[in-house]
């Protein structure tokens, strides 16, 4: 995240649970070898963007875009585990679509490879 410099604002979420939370943007004033310090106190880590201390669980942004977008990614994850989880064994797909299907995702199966069928 090298790119972030003195001044950048970053997108900070809401943190669900807490009702004095709200979206917001949080301006960048000092840029450390590790850290970047915010506005207010708060620092977050250079690589990750994760805030550091008692909000260790918030993570902050590029934009609020960006921050949509994979809250979007995961939601579809969390809906597609749960079709694949919920669907009846006997599965109307082949071994062969299945390994794609892995590969697709970047897992790796155990079972022997296979050719189409």
């Amino acid at each position: 995240m090298s790119d972030i410099t003195e001044g950048t604002k970053l997108f900070w979420p809401a943190q669900s649970g807490r009702s004095w939370s709200k979206d917001e943007y949080k301006k960048v004033t000092k840029v450390g070898r590790k850290w970047l310090t915010l506005e207010f106190g708060h620092r977050a880590d250079k690589e990750t963007l994760r805030i550091d201390g008692a909000y260790e669980r918030a993570q902050l942004y590029r934009s609020e875009a960006e921050y949509r977008e994979k809250q979007e990614l995961r939601r579809l994850w969390r809906e597609f585990l749960k079709m694949v989880d919920n669907h009846r064994w006997d599965p109307p797909v082949s071994k062969f679509q299945i390994e794609k299907a892995a590969i697709a995702l970047g897992f790796e199966l155990k079972a022997c490879r296979t050719s189409p069928d």
